[in-house]
Parts: C-alpha cells; sequence; structure tokens
C-alpha cells in the first residue's frame, strides 16, 4: 500500500494511483470505506496516514 511508508495528501495520493480506479469518485468511495474500517485517518494537516492494527 501506498501509505505504508508515510503520509500523503488525497490529491498526492490519487496522482499515484489513478489509473486503478474509474473516477475520482471511487477514489472518495475507497478513501472513505478504508477510513471506516480504521485502515486510514486524516490527520490535521490534511495527510492520509495508514493505521497499522498488528
Amino acid at each position: 500500500m501506498e501509505l505504508e511508508n508515510g503520509s500523503q495528501s488525497p490529491a498526492t495520493l490519487y496522482k499515484k494511483l489513478n489509473k486503478k480506479f474509474s473516477s475520482v469518485a471511487e477514489f472518495s468511495n475507497t478513501l472513505d470505506c478504508l477510513y471506516a474500517l480504521g485502515t486510514i485517518k486524516l490527520l490535521d494537516e490534511g495527510v492520509i496516514q495508514y493505521v497499522n492494527k498488528t
């Protein structure tokens, strides 16, 4: 996963992964799901961070 090596802004992450999604809406929905599952968190700086649950 791209976030395992550090936090990234949603825009930067989308630029790296946009070919894996059919639209920005699909990417956004994926982030929503990952957030709801507790896999990622949004930091105050506006960047996304992977949450390691091990």
